[in-house]
């Protein structure tokens, strides 16, 4: 199997009702559902805004969690997590990021909305590239309505779809066979009627949140299972034939919730603009122990930022989104050892994978691949050995610039071709709009005070009008495509007016030399030079070009590893030798298109990296006299964290500044515990009320 297979749901544990030791019908299927498990863990991601709504120009902060699908414990086994935003209307990408988990787990980001969107419905997208697997209708949808600098008018946009939870109706009849489920809960316990046409040969198997639980039903009775045994979230019941293994009837059921943790928000809203305002948290466990997890807290405000009613929350997002049971017969699957078809796995890091093969897709013995860093300034050198493909780790922040060069066995380039496979992203599946979220006056209060906030924050700032691209010249040349440290371009003054390539290549820092009475580039300055990219050795040729004949020059300077690309090999020393590009005026467009057979050899890849994390900026004023903090303040969202972790005895506090407008602020705390407790809970934190005027008698 794929070497990215681990054995994870070791959490997997045999219940036995009713029943002193295990049949061996009983390990058989315990051992099935196990093997399945650890082949093919699921995962499951929610994502945490700081708010429902936003303004064009504004960002969303987030933190994506990602769980194990089964038991709801947060994992780490993907290490990036891909975050998209779409216009729905259009149904166009706005939008794409990666966002790399920290040393806490903790996938969480900044996204930069463009200051022209229109107002709309946006969906954001969440998954992983383990999810991809299993197809796009498992990714994370969480609706957003943006808002233009257009106001509003009835009809509006406003108007969004939940991610339908899948449906936990009852699968009965599979295969034909006539037996049916009729599960429920009722208190602490699921109740479990034995299904009318079933035999003592048949087994109850009921499986969830890492348990599994076997027993033969009694037959005309109602068998009874403790519910406490699943937790909280879907339980999945199937009636199985005991002799084949055979799966003929299966029920999803959405357990209540059991054994809550509480959550205690406490603090009180300043009536005095620009203070400092402290919002203290508390959690316990069902049983009165302290809670510790690591959580994201937002604080927005409450008077235009309402709570979004239609959308499900951590707790519900995670409890009815469960493994891929809820969309199929899935124990049948596992019975049989049927897996899914894996074709990506857990990303726990960045590859640059292609392979290397002659022109003509002949294979080539021993290849080997230089491989330049330009961002660290960085090269390697590989052997491939008999395999023709490669690929390489590499630590890819955003804009980060790789330069590869496939060479045979003797470092020679020509007739070699280096072929990069493409990045790739999936379609989602988009979900449609049907209920609105926001009202009309609601959204047009939101954007005025959004897009104040916008203005007075970059006060002092003059917004120049859209640059508008008219045509795109090429800087480079040469046949890798690379930019030079050092270049002369068409058109350049300094080469209409140079008398001697000598004058002319002075600026670029080349300078001659003689040896034996023939002259020569200092070989320090120039290991190689091409002419219209064709490698030239004569330099008294070139050094006797007319400069009124030179369109371009290109100049990599000493010690640039990107140099070896051209074949410059550093000296005992270590030192780069430098490389000059030289292109005339006649035919060089024609002599570089026949250059193809050194251009196929070397590649440039910019693939879409992880982005820098970002920090939250909060305001501070600390200075008593307010009245010397002229910038008004209207923010919308006055607080946010990503990761606000209780202390031993479940206790954490944050601190903010009040704005001059916010008389109301909503709290939101989201998480889960390493236990896989969800933590979910909102408050609207309020000032103190007013004491009444004058007194009694």
């Amino acid at each position: 199997m794929n070497k990215f297979f681990t054995l994870h749901f070791s959490l997997f544990t045999l219940l036995l009702a009713w029943a002193g030791t295990a049949s061996a019908q009983d390990e058989e299927i315990m051992a099935r559902v196990k093997e399945y498990y650890a082949k093919v863990p699921q995962e499951k991601i929610y994502v945490h805004t700081d708010k429902a709504c936003y303004a064009s120009g504004d960002t969303i902060w987030y933190r994506a969690h990602l769980v194990d699908a089964a038991t709801n414990k947060p994992v780490s086994r993907s290490r990036f997590v891909n975050i998209e935003l779409y216009d729905r209307s259009a149904d166009s990408l706005v939008d794409r990021q990666i966002v790399k988990c920290d040393s806490d787990g903790v996938f969480a980001n900044a996204l930069l909305l463009p200051r022209r969107l229109s107002s709309g419905l946006y969906t954001l997208v969440a998954y992983t590239q383990w999810m991809r697997n299993f197809g796009a209708e498992g990714f994370f949808y969480k609706p957003l309505l943006i808002l233009g600098k257009e106001p509003l008018r009835a009809p509006h946009p406003s108007s969004i779809t939940s991610p339908s939870a899948p449906s936990l109706v009852p699968r009965d009849g599979i295969a034909g066979v006539s037996p049916t489920l009729n599960a429920y809960q009722r208190g602490n316990y699921i109740y479990i009627p034995t299904p009318a046409g079933s035999t003592e040969d048949d087994l109850i198997v009921a499986y969830g949140s890492g348990q599994i639980m076997t027993f033969t039903p009694q037959q005309g009775k109602v068998n009874r299972l403790d519910a406490s045994k699943f937790g909280g979230g879907s339980i999945h019941i199937a009636l199985v034939k005991a002799d084949s293994l055979t799966v003929i009837a299966e029920q999803s059921l959405l357990l209540k919730d059991t054994d809550l943790p509480t959550v205690h928000i406490s603090g009180t809203a300043t009536t005095e603009a620009k203070s400092p305002m402290t919002v203290d948290i508390s959690m316990t466990n069902a049983d009165g122990s302290p809670l510790k997890a690591i959580c994201s807290v937002s604080v927005t405000d409450y008077d235009v930022v309402k709570p979004d009613t239609l959308q499900p929350d951590i707790k519900a997002y995670l409890r009815q989104t469960s493994e891929r049971a809820l969309s199929g017969p899935v124990l049948q699957d596992m019975l049989t050892g049927n897996y899914p078809a894996i074709q990506y796995g857990f990303q726990t890091n960045q590859t640059i994978t292609g392979s290397i093969q002659g022109t003509w897709r002949k294979h080539l013995k021993n290849p080997k691949l230089l491989f330049v860093n330009t961002h660290l300034g960085q090269q390697y050198e590989f052997e491939l050995g008999d395999s023709s493909r490669f690929s390489v780790i590499v630590d890819n922040p955003e804009n980060s610039t790789f330069v590869l060069q496939g060479a045979r066995k003797n470092g020679n380039t020509s007739f070699v071709e280096l072929n990069i496979d493409p990045q790739t992203f999936p379609q989602p599946q988009l979900p449609q709009p049907s209920k609105r979220v926001m009202g009309l006056r609601e959204a047009n209060t939101f954007a005025a005070q959004a897009f104040s906030q916008q203005k007075y924050s970059s006060a002092g700032t003059i917004e120049l009008p859209e640059v508008v691209k008219k045509s795109a010249r090429k800087k480079t040349m040469n046949y890798s495509g690379m930019e030079a440290a050092r270049s002369l371009q068409e058109g350049d003054s300094r080469i209409e007016h140079a008398v001697s390539m000598r004058a002319l290549l002075h600026p670029l820092g080349i300078y001659t030399e003689t040896i034996d009475g023939e002259e020569h580039f200092r070989y320090w300055q120039v290991g190689k030079c091409y002419v219209d990219n064709y490698h030239e050795t004569d330099h008294q040729y070139v050094l006797n070009i007319q400069p009124t004949d030179v369109k371009s020059i290109e100049y990599f300077t000493p010690n640039d590893p990107r140099n070896t690309l051209f074949g410059v090999r550093a000296d005992e020393r270590g030192f780069v030798p430098g490389v000059l590009f030289i292109f005339l005026k006649d035919g060089s467009e024609y002599l570089r298109k026949s250059t193809q057979k050194d251009a196929l050899s070397i590649a440039k890849v910019q693939q879409l990296g992880y982005r820098y994390p970002r920090e939250f900026y909060s305001p501070q004023y600390p200075d008593a006299d307010k009245t010397q903090y002229t910038r008004p303040d209207h923010r919308t969202t006055l607080y946010w964290n990503p990761k606000v972790a209780t202390d031993e005895a479940g206790h954490a506090s944050v601190t903010f500044y009040s704005s001059d407008v916010s008389k109301q602020y909503l709290v939101t705390i989201e998480g889960v515990a390493a236990d896989g407790t969800i933590i979910s809970q909102q408050k609207v934190i309020s000032p103190p009320p007013t004491p009444p005027l004058g007194g009694g008698f």
